[in-house]
Formats: C-alpha cells, structure tokens, sequence
C-alpha cells in the first residue's frame, strides 16, 4: 500500500526542543512547589496558595506523553522499520538510567534511615520500583515502556486508516473524558465495580488514561503540513482558553474541597475532566509557543542542548528536590517566606539540577545515565 513505501528521514524539529524544555521546568516548578508547601504551616495562607495553585502547571506529564506520540508518529509513520530494532533502540535509551538511578536512590534512602543496606529489604523494595515505577517520580518511564511496546501495532494500524484520523482523535477525545470522569466521581473499589478496578490498577502509567495525548501528538505529527498553520493561526485564541482554564483549576480545587468533600490528594488528582480540558488547551498552546518562537531566537544550539538535557533533568530531579527539603527541615520560618521565595528555590533546583546533567552528559559513560549518547563530532544529539 502507498501508505507503507519507504520514506527518506523526516527532518528534526527544534520546537520539540523548546517544548521539552518548558514543560521539564513546569514539572520541576511543580515539584519544588510541593517540597516548599510541605515546609509551611497546614492552617496559613501560604498553605493554602501552594494547594489552590497546584493544579495549574499539572499538564506536564500529558506534554511529554503528546511529545512522545507525534516524534514517534513523525520518525516512523508511512515507513517500514523493523520491530526488534526500535525497542532495542528505546529501551536501552530508558532503561539503562532507570535501573541505575532506581538503585542508586533506594541505596541513598536505606543508608539515611537505617546507616546500613539490608540486602533482603533493599532487593524487594528494588524489585517493586524497578516494576512499578512507584518512586522518584518514575512513573513515566514505565508508562514510556509500555508506550513504546504498543507503537509498532499502533502505527501499523494508523498507517491503514489515515482517512478516519479525525473520527479518532473524537473517539479518543470522548474516551478520554469517560475515563476521567469514572476515575473521579466512580468508586473504583474491588468490591463495588470489579472490573472498574481492573482498568484502574496503577492507573497512573496505564497508557489508556493517556492515550487522547499521544493521539494527538500522532494526528499532528502525520497532518503537520495540514495542522500546524491552522494552530498557529488560531494560537492568541488557544492560548486564552488554556491560559483561563489553568486558572479555573483554583476554583475546581476549591469544589471538590467544599463541595464534594475529596481528600486533599483527590482534589489535586490530575484524572479530572477539567484538568484534561486544560491538558489540551494548555498543551496546544504550548506546542504553537514553541513553534512560532524557534524561527525567532538566535540561539537555536542553545535550546538544542538544552532539550537534550531534560531528559537527565527528570532522572536526576530527586536529588536536589531531596537536598531542598533536607535544607527547609533545618529552618523554623513563618510561613509566608516559604512562599515568597518559592521562585528563587525553583531557580536554585533547575540551575543545578542543569549543570549537573550537563556536566554528566560530556562523559562517554555518564552520558548514558541520562539518557544520552552524543555524537563525538560535536557534542549534540539529534534525537528525541
């Protein structure tokens, strides 16, 4: 079929570049604001910002599952490749920082609390890390895995119904809002809805509750010629709508606390029909940021390395959010400068967390600890 012929490589985008950068900031602007909101007072006002706020930037995760969809769909769409091949190339990218770090901080945390590693405790709680991603902000990797082992049957299948791409991403984008809706207002007990609580199991890196993102990132990427001049056409539009979404989500935080009663932690879910309006708002927009800014810039191999870096940003997050929170536990202040200088601890984190990556990524083998392998010649990588 024609839509199997081999192509020539489709050419690198730099706005990707610029797009993983802002979203590795969103997640580390997050994260920080957690560990700062953890250092205040429950009962003040600053307490009360860090959790009415919280929900606004927490579209990164579905960014990177979009970016994940259209780099695939754009690398190997309309082509032949060969299976065995690009899951070698994918999980030896992934899975060698992965185990790594999995065993560096679950050693780290035994040697903090107990001054010694139990081999036979250390071993399960590795085992169960390695296989759920339930530390360290690892969840993703997993979902990534799980992405990467559907791609080729995923494509295969795109490739054949390129006429019904729009019917898809409806059916997607109707899926997607049943989904969030039941995992918010539906009990998801074993004894009330068996099957429901089969779906939902470790739903935080179930490719299914993702799967409208990288959907999307697959229609744009497949359509590109088609779709992004009607983005950035419609970009000052999208851009409000995502830019008042976001700030809808003080009030939807609100709700769910004086309304409906939820925890804290379920006000805060990011599964909520709302939040994923947002997601796709704030996202597009995001994507129509990044493009019409990259043309614009002169410092294009800047951004270049610095979407290189995030990747190894993310990896190695947990230990300068963890040396943050050591330094917070040694201060006794009100409340309120924790909240004031929420910008300043995020700029401490990501400049260091940067330099660190950076600095690992000009090594031969530390290079692949970060999720890089760089080109001898000069340094850079183009590769997503």
């Amino acid at each position: 079929m024609k839509v199997l012929q081999k192509r020539t490589n489709s050419p690198y985008l730099l706005e990707f570049d610029l797009m993983r950068l802002l979203l590795i900031m969103g997640v580390l602007f997050t994260h920080t604001e957690t560990t700062m909101g953890n250092a205040t007072d429950p009962s003040s006002w600053s307490r009360m910002v860090f959790s009415y706020s919280h929900l606004m930037l927490h579209f990164t995760r579905m960014g990177f599952v979009f970016i994940t969809g259209f780099v695939l769909t754009w690398n190997y769409s309309r082509r032949r490749f060969n299976w065995l091949n690009f899951w070698q190339k994918r999980y030896v990218r992934i899975g060698i920082p992965y185990v790594f770090w999995i065993t560096v901080y679950l050693a780290g945390i035994m040697l903090i609390k107990t001054s010694r590693i139990n081999s036979a405790n250390y071993f399960h709680n590795w085992l169960s890390t390695i296989l759920n991603g339930s530390q360290f902000y690892m969840y993703y990797l997993v979902l990534a895995a799980l992405l990467y082992l559907i791609f080729p049957i995923f494509i295969w299948v795109y490739d054949r119904l390129a006429k019904y791409h729009a019917l898809i991403l409806i059916a997607s984008f109707v899926l997607q809002m049943v989904l969030v809706y039941i995992a918010k207002y539906v009990s998801l007990a074993a004894n009330v809805h068996p099957m429901l609580s089969v779906i939902y199991y470790h739903y935080g890196n179930d490719p299914l509750l993702y799967q409208l993102y990288f959907i999307m990132g697959a229609t744009i990427a497949y359509h590109y010629k088609t779709l992004v001049p009607l983005i950035d056409h419609f970009k000052k539009s999208i851009t409000l709508v995502a830019v008042l979404l976001s700030f809808s989500t003080i009030g939807l935080y609100w709700f769910n606390i004086h309304v409906l009663r939820f925890s804290h932690h379920k006000s805060e879910s990011i599964h909520q029909p709302l939040v994923m309006l947002m997601d796709v708002m704030m996202i597009t927009a995001l994507f129509a940021l990044s493009h019409w800014l990259v043309p614009r810039v002169k410092y294009l191999n800047q951004i270049h390395f610095s979407g290189q870096m995030t990747f190894g940003i993310y990896l190695t997050q947990t230990i300068f959010l963890t040396g943050l929170a050591g330094l917070l536990r040694l201060t006794d202040w009100p409340s309120w400068v924790y909240l004031v200088t929420m910008p300043l601890a995020f700029a401490l984190v990501f400049s260091v967390a940067y330099g660190f990556v950076a600095i690992l990524s000009k090594g031969r083998l530390t290079r692949l600890l970060v999720g890089l392998k760089l080109e001898n010649k000069n340094k850079m990588k183009k590769s997503y």
